[in-house]
């Protein structure tokens, strides 16, 4: 499924636009155009959260108090979105059994580019991300497991040993639930992402892609937990679970953000989430949009017209946005063209 039309009123910057969309687009403008708020709006559509902020008072222009949007998915899906100031967001979706939920937005920003350089929340929380849009009971088995982490924390800090072991098994049972669901779909994106690597990253830097504190027995983590009992109890969290899960990337056995250029990290960034996107796709009923935002940026030229054949070629609905749209005749490769 595809975005088809897109109409926005006082979002931001833009106000009173009507945007008509295929499966391949270039946004192009000056900076201060509107490049990113159109890509904005469009995960706000999906999503109904933007990933620039929480504040949704920030969407309002100057002097206004309210802005809306319209969206018609290629399924006769329709999205009408409003919002006046302090008042609650109004959000419609017809009919109510759109498959809306089936789509995920993959962001590629100045901020994706520290994928791999952040903390492991930042992996973990792409992760999670997608899995919520992929696995049917995800969100559920996600929430279950917070709060045993939560009522095991407090029992750790109440330091009651009868609470404690009534809170710690419900931890573990969460735990596993919650690890074998995400290695559920490790296990068919892992080998995905070694094609990529192995095809598209430059041959002498090789690529090593591991999962850490994945724990999928039992057995095995209530051993660990029974290791670390003595520093949780100390330091009053838990420090072993699913909520320490990493995705590593080693380079040539080097940590990959100290060995990589920028662009080379944009380029292992991009082959993660076509990764990614492949696995969806291989699902069924599924689709992707991709958001890219600024693509030249950090890259030279070859990686550039690299990264750029990569998601054309990729199954799902592209939006890019690039200052100069006739940069390396690039606006040839698309089917449709917005100068904002």
């Amino acid at each position: 499924m595809s975005l088809k039309k897109l109409e926005l009123f006082s979002f931001r910057a833009l106000s009173q636009k009507f945007f008509s969309f295929t499966d391949s687009n270039l946004i192009s403008g000056m900076n201060g155009s509107g490049k990113t708020t159109l890509l904005e709006s469009i995960y706000f559509s999906i999503e109904n959260k933007s990933f620039k902020t929480n504040n949704m008072n920030s969407f309002y222009p100057f002097e206004e108090d309210f802005f809306a949007l319209k969206a018609l998915f290629d399924d006769n899906s329709k999205l009408e979105l409003s919002r006046k100031k302090t008042k609650a967001a109004v959000r419609q979706i017809t009919p109510k059994e759109s498959i809306l939920n089936d789509v995920c937005p993959f962001l590629i920003n100045n901020f994706a580019l520290n994928y791999l350089e952040s903390s492991s929340e930042t992996r973990r929380n792409f992760l999670d991300f997608y899995l919520f849009h992929v696995e049917q009971n995800y969100k559920k088995k996600y929430i279950e497991f917070q709060k045993s982490l939560r009522l095991r924390n407090n029992a750790l800090k109440e330091a009651n040993k009868k609470t404690f072991k009534i809170w710690n098994d419900l931890f573990v049972e969460k735990s596993i639930e919650i690890s074998c669901l995400r290695n559920k779909h490790l296990d068919k994106i892992i080998p995905l992402l070694k094609v990529n690597f192995d095809k598209d990253f430059p041959a002498e830097k090789k690529v090593n892609f591991r999962v850490e504190n994945l724990w999928l027995e039992e057995e095995d983590f209530k051993n660990e937990l029974r290791k670390v009992y003595q520093k949780d109890s100390e330091v009053k969290f838990s420090t072993v679970g699913p909520h320490r899960l990493d995705l590593l990337y080693d380079v040539n056995d080097v940590k990959s953000g100290d060995i990589l250029s920028r662009g080379e990290q944009k380029l292992l960034i991009l082959l993660t989430i076509l990764g990614f996107n492949q696995h969806m796709h291989n699902l069924g009923n599924k689709h992707s949009i991709f958001l890219v935002d600024d693509l030249p940026s950090e890259l030279d030229e070859e990686n550039f017209l690299k990264c750029l054949e990569l998601i054309l070629d990729a199954p799902g609905q592209k939006f890019v946005s690039s200052i100069d749209p006739d940069f390396l005749g690039i606006k040839g490769r698309f089917n449709t063209l917005i100068a904002l």
